[in-house]
């Protein structure tokens, strides 16, 4: 059973029932609604650009990322998975641009922005994360079938959207909401007229890290709701197309690295820990450690350290050794550092290889014995690999 033509209606007035409705179709998954859902009426970027009150602000960007000079050193594998994404390309990263909506409704627990009965593609930023807000949203009607639909009408503000479905995570946090925070410096608006939505339960170091843009208390609001309407919502730009935009990534760094004092004495030499998380934790870390140590290392854990911690870290950081994770995020803190990251065999991801050539740093990795969700890692290999590093 195919999906039935979407009923707009129903859509906004009771989002809860359409989606219950739909799920109850044994063929159709939250994916495949979605994407009916804004194949057939959407407001897309090329729409936003057109009909609605939208600035750009800076220049288009060419960037470029190439095989370093240390690239022989990569396993194999790593370098087959970079060879078959094509990492190795020239990109073009759009001018960026904040554009204005007026009377928007929000729907959902990880909320989708509609105008006009018409979801707004650029507000929840792309469509893998709208639909993992619609899932997340669905689960939570599932779950708790208490929650009430009553429509909140916000006071007047401009409104911006940063609670999706992967703002809890580090890397996600920054790349995909922070970084779209730049249009600040370059338009007309003043913070105290901006109101941020916010996951209900905000995280420490969320809140810190909107701190240190010069974002407060005042400018938040924490979205508890699954119905809302608002008379303006702002939408910057996505600033990760392809690649991440070199410009906002030092934009970004040099907000949060004029926020530090240098009142830490940290080394020069890091190993990141991951023993505070769930997975990818190196199981036989005291030997590592007894082998760091003898280099110069010294080991830290970034959930005992604030975001302006962490970012001092890396800036004055020459060496760092870490599993693979979304704490390398702070990569982009660093003043051309090298950074050896320890992958298992199951996760060979690119991310922090792409952010570590734009940001001038020199990435080197190690595939290490997969456990489960963690890792053992090679002291001998790592003994090869420090000399290399450190020479």
């Amino acid at each position: 059973m195919g999906i039935s033509s979407p009923n707009t209606k129903l859509i906004t007035k009771n989002p809860k029932w359409y989606i219950m409705n739909e799920l109850r179709k044994k063929d159709d998954t939250i994916a495949t609604i979605f994407e009916r859902l804004t194949s057939i009426y959407s407001i897309s970027l090329e729409d936003l650009k057109r009909d609605y009150d939208t600035r750009y602000y800076e220049t288009e960007e060419n960037l470029k990322i190439s095989r370093p000079d240390c690239y022989d050193l990569y396993p194999e594998m790593y370098k087959d998975e970079l060879e078959n994404k094509k990492k190795f390309s020239s990109y073009v990263i759009p001018r960026p641009y904040v554009s204005e909506v007026n009377d928007v409704r929000f729907i959902g627990s990880f909320p989708i922005p509609f105008k006009s009965k018409k979801p707004i593609q650029p507000g929840y930023i792309k469509s893998k994360i709208g639909m993992v807000n619609i899932e997340k949203s669905v689960r939570n009607f599932i779950n708790n079938p208490e929650i009430k639909s009553a429509d909140y009408e916000a006071p007047e503000h401009n409104y911006i959207l940063l609670h999706n479905g992967w703002s809890s995570n580090y890397f996600h946090w920054m790349m995909d909401d922070l970084l779209r925070l730049q249009f600040i410096d370059y338009t007309p608006f003043e913070i105290e007229d901006i109101k941020l939505i916010v996951p209900p339960d905000l995280l420490s170091w969320q809140r810190e890290s909107l701190e240190l843009l010069g974002f407060n208390e005042s400018n938040l609001l924490k979205w508890n709701y699954n119905l809302m309407h608002v008379n303006r919502l702002i939408i910057p730009s996505y600033r990760r197309q392809g690649i991440t935009s070199k410009n906002a990534l030092m934009w970004l760094k040099n907000k949060i690295i004029q926020s530090l004092n240098g009142s830490n004495n940290f080394s020069n030499k890091v190993y990141i820990s991951r023993a505070d998380a769930s997975r990818r934790r190196v199981l036989n870390e005291s030997e590592v450690m007894g082998l760091l140590s003898r280099f110069g290392f010294e080991k830290y854990v970034m959930s005992d350290l604030s975001v302006r911690e962490q970012a001092e870290l890396f800036n004055q950081a020459s060496v760092v050794v870490s599993p693979h994770g979304a704490n390398l995020t702070n990569i982009i803190f660093s003043d051309g550092c090298k950074l050896l990251s320890l992958f298992s065999e199951n996760v060979l991801d690119e991310a922090f290889f792409v952010l570590s050539q734009l940001m001038g740093s020199e990435f080197h990795c190690m595939i290490c014995d997969t456990y489960g969700p963690d890792i053992k890692v090679d002291l001998d290999e790592l003994e090869t690999r420090l000399m290399y590093l450190l020479d």
